[in-house]
């Protein structure tokens, strides 16, 4: 069991296989991570947004991988962010994307297609971000390095 910290609650959560992620009111995130003996451990740090948080989402943790590196935040201040999940790094905001509205959706997704000529798959991450005026927004996202490119 994990209680909200003095008068914040929590607004939002992200979830996937191995990591859990809250946002509490006042856009305070809170990092959560499954070690290998299956306990829930809470990062030490917490990171503060200036913004509350409107929605998250977390990747699939990718095969042979311990966690997923990346967490997309949409903010009220119609921004959308991404923060590593990195342990060199871990809650440090990687870029921003400014939005044309309020984002009320995010979804990372790793999405791939077969050369015919060649046979090899090639694989793509992306941000899709739906938005409170009804447009579903995609962008790339760089899997190194967390960097959003308009597309």
């Amino acid at each position: 069991e994990w209680k909200s910290p003095g008068k914040k609650y929590i607004v939002r959560c992200a979830v996937n296989q191995r990591q859990v992620v809250i946002a509490l009111s006042g856009g305070e995130i809170v990092y959560f991570e499954m070690d290998t003996t299956g306990q829930l451990n809470e990062y030490t740090e917490r990171k503060e947004l200036n913004s509350e948080v409107i929605y998250m989402a977390l990747p699939k943790v990718p095969q042979g991988e311990q966690r997923a590196r990346f967490l997309a935040v949409g903010l009220a201040d119609e921004t959308v962010r991404i923060i590593s999940l990195d342990t060199n790094d871990c809650l440090t905001p990687l870029s921003t994307q400014a939005l044309p509205a309020r984002p009320e959706s995010l979804c990372i997704v790793d999405m791939g297609a077969q050369d015919d000529s060649s046979g090899t798959n090639t694989t793509t991450m992306f941000l899709n971000i739906g938005l409170s005026i009804g447009v579903l927004l995609r962008t790339v996202m760089d899997g190194g390095t967390g960097e959003l490119s308009d597309t």
